[in-house]
């Protein structure tokens, strides 16, 4: 009963407007939240929750720039000492306390009366239902805006009844796996070339939006739940999986901002496992496929800092890398554009890139292989639909081919593997992303016996993070890690359980961005939270990428 009371207690300094607000189950920087407050003179602070890294509330009113979400949308520090609701609980609890004494020391034990702890009970029960009350749902709303290649996306805000919100935009992908979620188009000649999502914006708005009003944030899984039945297909293709994902992302980070936490220890609550894990990144600079215009076949080459003692030198590794490769580029005599995802677009071979890359490595003073490894996004499934569904063409570096006239441009399912094998003995390859055809699971089998035991096998179009086509995978022992978009499923509760199946499975977990990106950072907290360990978000350079390696 306390803690429930406590729920809406907020300490603060008697001048100035800032207050601390620390909800009972709060955790910070994985040590258990602390339920009484103690005075302390440090930095002139008149009261501190005693919790390592929390903010104090200083006498001035400003608030110490250490807490995580100090600059947090939603906190404008209004708010009374002690909340009518709270004071409740409060009383209530103090009644049933004393009663409960008078009758055990004064009076008989027989005599404690149930009717009297019913009334402490039920008022208690006010206080604890109008505290969750005033952090739930007012508004639900969604607009259109624009991603970093200039199609339109949705973007939702949710706000709450305490002044806390959240606000996401859904990525958009430009190779997409058939077993995605459905991505609602408009499908508009003339306006936006057919890609608005007026639609997706009126399906939160008008339906999804209202019925998720007075609910509790904090309820994750049923709110989802609910948007998918109120959806009714298994791929969201009615309301939209951007229009319910921007709701889903939205009502996490507007939960996280009620509780006070970062978002990332929202998403570890919600996830179940405490262990926060921060991510090596896998920096894509060299960008092929139908991510740019030249003639590489595979979609992404990057780096991994596999060496790095930690996420800061990684990052730094990885970032001169990146620019000694534009350097040996303009040598050469190549365009140094970028690509979707930040990364160069050279007009040339595949294992010319691959060749390039080595000698950035180097020329960035470090080593290719126990410093830095090499990782594939081959996109096969593309290449499969080139071929007309009869083998792997390069139609990129090889775009005259007639299909069967130069067989060695259009492999089969085992000349493909005998092909990625023969890359990863000559390069130090430590993981490749779809490396066959979504639907080529007995070709996947051959690879990962191959090649399992020696590099990462990452499933994207194969899984789509979806957790029932991940089981199929567990069970044939297909691949040995999955890419985590939650854009292919649709919402957060579904992302989670696919991460938890893969971490539960020994399989590793690569959260990712799509090509289509915004400046919404979710996903870097998303794979801190889960702790997942790997993050894959473009290269070192666009706002849309470097963001989320900044968070």
């Amino acid at each position: 009963l306390f803690r429930m009371a406590m729920a809406s207690f907020r300490v603060g300094p008697t001048t100035g407007n800032l207050h601390v607000h620390v909800p009972p189950a709060q955790r910070l920087q994985g040590h258990p939240a602390r339920h009484w407050w103690v005075p302390s003179a440090q930095q002139g602070a008149l009261y501190t929750v005693q919790q390592p890294a929390l903010a104090r509330t200083s006498r001035s009113g400003t608030r110490n720039s250490s807490h995580p979400s100090a600059s947090s949308p939603g906190h404008d520090g209004r708010g009374a000492a002690l909340s009518t609701t709270g004071l409740i609980g409060l009383m209530a609890a103090a009644w049933v306390a004393a009663y409960w004494t008078w009758q055990r020391l004064i009076a008989k034990p027989s005599q404690l009366s149930a009717d009297v702890v019913a009334y402490g009970t039920a008022m208690a029960s006010i206080g604890a239902e109008g505290a969750t009350a005033d952090r739930s749902i007012e508004s639900v709303r969604a607009r259109q805006v624009l991603d970093s290649r200039g199609q339109p996306t949705v973007e939702v805000d949710v706000r709450l009844r305490d002044g806390s919100w959240g606000r996401a935009t859904v990525p958009s992908g430009a190779s997409t796996g058939e077993y995605e979620a459905v991505e609602l188009r408009d499908n508009v000649k003339g306006v936006y070339m057919g890609k608005g999502v007026a639609q997706a914006v009126a399906n939160v708005n008008g339906q999804l939006g209202p019925r998720l009003l007075g609910l509790d944030p904090l309820e994750q899984q049923s709110i989802d739940a609910l948007m998918q039945e109120l959806d009714g297909t298994d791929n969201k293709g009615n309301l939209g999986a951007n229009a319910i994902l921007g709701v889903s992302l939205a009502v996490a980070r507007a939960a996280a901002h009620a509780k006070g936490v970062p978002l990332y220890r929202h998403i570890a609550d919600l996830h179940g496992d405490a262990t926060l894990r921060i991510p090596i990144p896998m920096a894509n600079i060299l960008n092929g496929g139908k991510h740019a215009d030249n003639k590489i076949d595979f979609q992404e080459f990057m780096i991994v800092p596999v060496g790095a003692p930690d996420f800061v030198e990684g990052l730094r590794w990885v970032t001169e890398t990146f620019h000694a490769l534009r350097g040996l580029l303009q040598a050469a005599g190549h365009v140094t554009s970028v690509g979707d995802e930040g990364g160069f677009a050279p007009n040339m071979g595949n294992e010319e890139a691959l060749e390039f890359i080595m000698k950035a490595i180097v020329a960035a003073g470090y080593e290719p292989g126990s410093q830095i490894g090499i990782a594939l996004d081959c996109a096969a499934s593309e290449l499969w639909a080139e071929g007309g569904g009869r083998g792997y063409r390069f139609w990129k570096s090889d775009p005259d081919d007639p299909y069967e006239v130069r067989p060695g441009r259009v492999l089969t399912g085992p000349q493909m593997v005998a092909y990625l094998e023969g890359l990863a003995q000559r390069y130090p390859i430590v993981s490749i992303e779809d490396g066959l055809d979504q639907n080529d699971w007995e070709g996947y089998k051959a690879l990962t016996g191959t090649l399992g035991t020696m590099l990462q096998l990452v499933g994207d179009d194969l899984f789509v993070t979806n957790p029932r086509r991940l089981a199929t995978g567990i069970e044939m022992g297909v691949c040995n890690a999955v890419l985590v978009k939650p854009n292919q499923i649709g919402t957060l509760t579904e992302t989670l359980e696919c991460v938890r199946l893969a971490q539960a499975a020994g399989y590793g977990v690569v959260i990712s961005h799509r090509s289509g990106e915004t400046e919404d950072t979710f996903i870097a907290d998303l794979a801190v939270g889960t702790g997942a360990g790997q993050i894959k978000t473009g290269s070192l350079s666009r706002t849309d990428r470097v963001a989320k390696y900044n968070q």
